[in-house]
């Protein structure tokens, strides 16, 4: 989702088995002073997603990820995560690699789509891309990755398999915000 760094507001979007109602209860039972300052129960609000989908269904999206991958066992650099874009750019001559950080990424968020139940109908474009740097502060480890929008158009393959998608997100770091599939009618020349 892409963010304004400059503003003092923002809409904070997310998939629930709960609607608003029963997220207030909660709310109003667990959530720490600051937690009901930032979102105040007042301004919270749902609606029903479907809860079944067709195979062939044609939709719209946008999603924010972060296109890592995992070096392989028995690197130098095994277990580590690593920009996507870096890792196939390593393996070309300098100057020699004839695609671009969108193919990459547009290719990173297809495999896993097909994972799940859906196929892109064609390239995802790159809205937006910064690097950014996470600090997980039950161990204080920091690491610095791809922050990237991507917006497309897929086809729903695997009905089951989609829901689980839209109900999980897509690839590593789900719980800082990346993964989750905005949806919208599918392509558009005015949404794209």
């Amino acid at each position: 989702i892409p963010r304004d760094r400059g503003r003092q507001y923002g809409v904070l979007y997310g998939y629930a088995g709960f609607n608003a109602e029963e997220f207030r209860a909660a709310s109003a039972t667990y959530a720490d002073p600051l937690q009901s300052q930032v979102v105040p129960s007042s301004s919270i609000d749902s609606k029903t997603m479907p809860s079944s989908w067709k195979a062939g269904q044609r939709l719209g999206f946008e999603v924010l990820i972060r296109p890592i991958v995992r070096c392989a066992r028995g690197s130098e650099m095994a277990g580590k995560e690593r920009d996507a874009f870096q890792v196939e750019a390593e393996r070309h001559i300098r100057g020699r690699m004839n695609r671009n950080r969108e193919e990459v990424y547009s290719d990173w968020l297809s495999e896993r789509l097909g994972r799940r139940g859906a196929c892109l109908e064609e390239a995802a474009r790159l809205i937006s891309f910064q690097r950014v740097r996470v600090v997980r502060k039950l161990r204080m480890h920091a690491s610095e990755g791809p922050d990237a929008v991507m917006r497309g158009s897929i086809t729903v393959t695997e009905p089951s398999g989609f829901a689980d998608l839209v109900a999980r997100g897509i690839g590593r770091h789900r719980a800082y915000g990346y993964g989750m599939l905005l949806l919208r009618p599918a392509f558009s020349p005015t949404l794209q």
